[in-house]
């Protein structure tokens, strides 16, 4: 018996990844997102895969809200007000989103860089308080309403 196989061609690949970094421009720009990390990389620079959704930094329209140690350094969920938000564009269409937050237990800046090809999330964080070590993360960027992430309550 025959196993049917289901190839893709190189313009269906292409068409899929052009859809996914459409929606996840969508999403930036409406400021209706989330990264839930496939990957984090500690400060000694080793990669480890995860795919826990209690772990995530999403911009709910009105803020922030992260959650995670690898993400915000502490266990707590994050409530953060957004500054200076930008998005840039290169010649490619590569994607820059640079913004700063300002939280009761978080205060930084991010940088998050998306492929003209892709909705895959290269995020960096870096945190102005006293003691705290840059955040590296990538994960897909999608709307809010497409992830499934798990938000603790009582959020600070």
């Amino acid at each position: 018996m025959a196993v049917p196989v289901f190839a893709q061609t190189k313009e269906e690949k292409a068409a899929k990844a052009k859809a996914l970094y459409e929606n996840a421009k969508d999403a930036i720009e409406t400021k209706n997102w989330v990264i839930i990390p496939t990957e984090v990389t500690d400060s000694d620079g080793n990669i480890s895969t995860t795919n826990d959704a209690s772990i995530f930094v999403a911009y709910e329209k009105t803020g922030m809200v992260l959650q995670g140690s690898s993400i915000c350094g502490n266990s707590d969920t994050n409530l953060a007000d957004v500054s200076d938000y930008k998005v840039k564009y290169n010649k490619k269409g590569d994607m820059t989103v640079m913004f700063s937050i300002l939280g009761r237990k978080l205060r930084g800046t991010f940088v998050i860089r998306i492929k003209h090809d892709s909705n895959i999330a290269d995020v960096v964080y870096t945190p102005s308080g006293s003691g705290q070590t840059l955040k590296r993360y990538s994960g897909p960027l999608v709307h809010t309403n497409e992830a499934n992430y798990f938000k603790r309550s009582n959020a600070i």
